[in-house]
């Protein structure tokens, strides 16, 4: 598998530029592109870089309202979110869990609703579906433990290592807390970079999916 270069450089006629950008709380933010380790189209490479430069300043902002965290646990929070953001765009025929610790940042983008709508039309061609977890609920329990790990697996083979810990622990039932479905615009499926997977499936997706079936 081909390396991504980290530097600014052209890729098929798309502006790669991984270089840390500083956000109005003068944080340094970490970009994606320069950590992957597979090969991407120039039109993932056009939507990686939309997920880069998304103004995560609201996102911040709320969550640090929210939550107590130190500067660097919102650099943290923000990579990790962006690292989850780029699961149903590179494996979009499967679901994907979200830790406990990323989940906050999640729910300060969902909260800006405009903001998160239009980011997703832009990214996914549809809505990223939050889905909070039940934890009375058996079968989902052991539905997403399954899926935790396999996004931890499919997010280990995107970046050529495992993610940060901190980030994506070892799963138990307390590191996650949610999951979104999977994404059914036809031309990001078409682009997907990995297999459709039983380990991937989201019952309880699939089960909004038919009830709401009007919203997709």
């Amino acid at each position: 598998m081909k390396t991504q270069m980290a530097s600014a450089v052209s890729t098929a006629g798309c502006l790669v530029d991984d270089r840390p950008k500083e956000n109005a709380d003068n944080l340094q933010l970490q970009t994606l592109l320069g950590d992957i380790r597979i090969d991407l189209t120039p039109e993932l490479i056009r939507k990686v870089n939309l997920i880069d430069n998304e103004d995560y300043s609201t996102v911040i902002r709320k969550a640090r309202e929210d939550h107590a965290y130190s500067l660097e646990q919102l650099e943290m929070g923000v990579y990790g979110l962006k690292l989850y953001y780029i699961l149903p765009l590179l494996d979009p025929k499967n679901a994907h869990a979200v830790s406990k610790f990323v989940d906050p940042f999640w729910h300060a983008h969902v909260l800006h609703s405009h903001q998160y709508a239009g980011f997703c039309h832009r990214i996914y061609g549809h809505h990223l579906c939050h889905i909070p977890l039940n934890r009375q609920d058996k079968e989902q329990m052991a539905n997403i433990a399954v899926v935790y790990d396999y996004t931890i697996e499919i997010l280990t083979k995107i970046l050529g290592r495992r993610p940060d810990r901190k980030l994506y622990p070892e799963a138990s039932t307390d590191a996650y807390i949610c999951w979104g479905s999977g994404t059914w615009d036809k031309e990001v499926c078409q682009s997907a970079l990995f297999p459709e997977d039983e380990r991937g499936v989201c019952i309880i997706a699939q089960r909004l999916n038919d009830q709401y079936a009007y919203a997709f």
